[in-house]
């Protein structure tokens, strides 16, 4: 109802207040999208922290954790029977060949050496 002083600014605040709401709602979406955007970025430099650590725990386990050279047969024997050591890899250089300006050094490794190295 509009009092014979007052004037009729119902139009004017309508539209003033639909104004205020699509900017609120743009504002707000960019908010939502910025809040989004940093948590991703957060997520993924934490996932890469512990991917690396995982990564250096899965190589650690799949390497040699000392090495022997040139033990004897008893003496491989006798690391084969300690309850300690978790597996054994052998290797050793077969013999080398020049070949064309190029050296191939030809390697043996038993089973357990070769699955370490994700070799089939």
């Amino acid at each position: 109802m509009t009092w014979p002083f007052e004037n009729d600014t119902s139009g004017i605040v309508k539209r003033i207040s639909n104004r205020s709401i699509s900017a609120n709602r743009k504002r707000n979406i960019f908010i939502v999208l910025t809040i989004a955007l940093a948590s991703a970025l957060l997520s993924a430099i934490v996932l890469y922290g512990f991917g690396g650590m995982q990564e250096t725990q899965n190589r650690n386990q799949k390497t040699a954790q000392i090495m022997y050279h040139a033990i004897s047969e008893q003496q491989r024997q006798e690391l084969y029977k300690q309850e300690e050591i978790a597996w054994v890899g052998e290797f050793f250089n077969a013999f080398s060949e020049q070949v064309n300006h190029s050296t191939v050094h030809f390697t043996y490794a038993n089973a357990d050496m070769l699955k370490s190295q994700s070799m089939p």
